[in-house]
């Protein structure tokens, strides 16, 4: 990091210029890697060739706006948009639906989508056999996270939960993008870890425009 900045070479100079001191890149880099084994993730422009995108915790109309129109063309050819988010922004106002948590609630929804994929068979067995590990240990994990018990906790709707995890195993390629809300919170990396789950089950890394899209930085 010695060439970041001309701090950077008086920390270079105290022998501390392995220092990482972003809190964004890495917090996710870190919890995407730990399920998927990279920190690596969907080109955002590749959401133009998908048919579900998912705009999790990231208000892009406002603060990705370079990527609004990838949006925008992806829409113009039958995508469906939907925004998860505790706050009711810009982007909210423009979805085809809008999903809203109660703050730091999130990792609730996404288990409970992993509930209804895997109890409505809407995962993809095949991809899921082989390229991933420990599927039967996360089933017995998620059985008891019910949309019931979802919606108490995240002050949703039973059907609204139904509903997202339906359209996620069905329809593709869905996509997943998400920017930096998250990571500056609380247990962010564990948010990433387990949104990275979401893809595998369904095999969405197979499908052009299918995956997860994250911020990138220093990880």
């Amino acid at each position: 990091l010695s060439e970041q900045g001309m701090d950077r070479r008086f920390f270079h100079h105290l022998g501390a210029s392995q220092l990482v001191r972003a809190l964004c890149g890495p917090t996710v880099g870190a919890g995407v890697e730990q399920t998927n084994g990279t920190g690596r993730s969907l080109d955002p422009l590749q959401l133009e060739h998908s048919k579900l995108i998912i705009l999790w915790a990231t208000n892009t109309r406002l603060t990705n706006r370079h990527l609004w129109p990838t949006i925008v063309a992806a829409r113009a050819n039958g995508a469906r948009l939907v925004v998860i988010d505790a706050l009711r922004t810009a982007t909210a106002e423009a979805a085809d639906e809008f999903v809203q948590p109660l703050p730091g609630t999130d990792i609730a929804l996404m288990l409970a989508m992993m509930h209804v994929l895997i109890r409505d068979d809407l995962v993809d067995r095949p991809w899921i056999d082989a390229h991933t590990i420990g599927f039967d240990e996360l089933a017995t994990h998620v059985a008891d996270w019910t949309p019931q018990r979802a919606a108490t906790v995240c002050g949703l709707e039973t059907a609204v939960i139904e509903r997202l995890a339906t359209d996620y195993g069905t329809i593709r390629p869905a996509a997943i993008r998400t920017l930096i809300g998250g990571e500056h919170h609380t247990n962010g990396a564990m948010l990433f870890r387990t949104m990275a789950v979401l893809p595998a089950l369904v095999g969405a890394w197979n499908d052009v425009g299918g995956g997860l899209s994250r911020s990138v930085g220093v990880y």
